[in-house]
């Protein structure tokens, strides 16, 4: 069954196999930066439009 390799990849992640991860999908590093800057700007509430508002003003 063709697919992207995204399931395998994080399969292989867990499995601690990184450059096979990397191999099957490529996107896979900058996927997990961004959902984790995702989690944390949710976790945080890091309110940057909120910050750049006040300095605007």
């Amino acid at each position: 069954m063709p697919g992207c390799g995204l399931q395998r990849s994080l399969l292989f992640l867990i499995k601690g196999e990184f450059v096979s991860a990397f191999l099957m999908y490529p996107a896979i590093y900058p996927m997990l930066l961004l959902f984790g800057f995702l989690g944390l700007n949710k976790i945080y509430s890091l309110n940057i439009q909120i910050q750049l508002r006040l300095h605007l003003w």
